[in-house]
């Protein structure tokens, strides 16, 4: 017999002519000496209470006598590795492991905030990835420590946002283009309660007319002349120009002044009350 090695679960005994060798004898930290059949060289060691784990093991012929030195082998189990990612949904927190290496029930995984432990895992050998999930009270920038068996392995910060926001909209006037020249503006949706937006196909949309200048509106009920779509975050939303509530032409944006062509630019933060634009999926 060469060697032995070990991981998580097993002890692997290594022998490089096998040809006299009927059995291996071994111990695992001190324990009653056990016997494996050359042909079986993976044992398990069973050590879930223990990290620490010491191997002597040596080769016997079909008569019981040693054909090899003994050789001794210690260290741990190995530690658990992975990969992990925080989520959120409005406030509710998600820590996704992936990729996880050498998982054992010795070790347990927990995310901890300043004061308190928020979530923890204890792992399975099968284990090939694990969701761990709590609850925020307030939105902004947070970081969690993450410990293995109390022991620090990473630090991990998340900015926790709301999956959407609504707005308000109100009128707004435009910077520059044909529009201003001809001294139109942005009104309000004529629509009852427009300001909170309406469900076009599934989603929720903001709409505003232009007045004539002969007196009252371009459009009207249904009809409108600029609407808004939420995009994914505040400055990516796209601001159509049509008369009706679908099938616009979607203007273009740079950082958050939007162009209509020829026709119109204007700051979208001007089209919502406190410069709040609507993003997500909102209800």
């Amino acid at each position: 017999m060469t060697g032995a090695s070990f991981d998580s679960t097993n002890v692997t005994f290594t022998v490089q002519d096998a040809s006299n060798i009927t059995n291996i004898k071994y111990t695992i930290n001190g324990g009653s000496e056990q016997t494996t059949p050359v042909g079986t060289l993976v044992v398990a060691h069973g050590l879930y209470a223990s990290a620490s784990i010491t191997v002597v093991a040596y080769a016997v012929d079909a008569n019981g006598a040693q054909i090899s030195t003994k050789k001794t082998v210690t260290g741990t189990i190995p530690t658990p590795t992975f990969d992990i990612a925080l989520t959120n949904y409005n406030l509710v927190i998600t820590a996704t492991l992936t990729n996880i290496v050498n998982p054992d029930p010795y070790y347990t995984v927990s995310i901890h905030d300043t004061n308190t432990q928020l979530a923890s895992h204890i792992f399975q050998t099968t284990d090939t990835n694990v969701v761990l999930t709590w609850n925020e009270t307030v939105y902004g920038e947070k970081s969690y420590t993450v410990k293995i068996n109390g022991t620090t392995s990473s630090t991990e910060t998340i900015t926790i946002a709301p999956a959407y926001r609504t707005g308000t909209s109100q009128g707004f006037t435009f910077i520059s283009g044909q529009w201003k020249t001809n001294g139109y503006s942005a009104v309000l949706d004529d629509e009852t309660n427009s300001s909170g937006g309406k469900l076009v196909e599934g989603v929720r949309q903001w709409e505003w007319d232009m007045p004539d200048a002969g007196g009252g509106r371009l459009y009207t009920g249904d009809n409108n002349w600029i609407y808004f779509v939420p995009g994914t975050a505040e400055d990516n939303g796209t601001w159509y120009q049509s008369s009706t509530s679908t099938d616009g032409t979607a203007g273009t944006r740079n950082g958050r002044v939007i162009s209509m062509g020829v026709n119109a630019t204007f700051d979208e933060t001007d089209a919502f009350v406190d410069g709040l634009v609507p993003y997500g999926d909102i209800p």
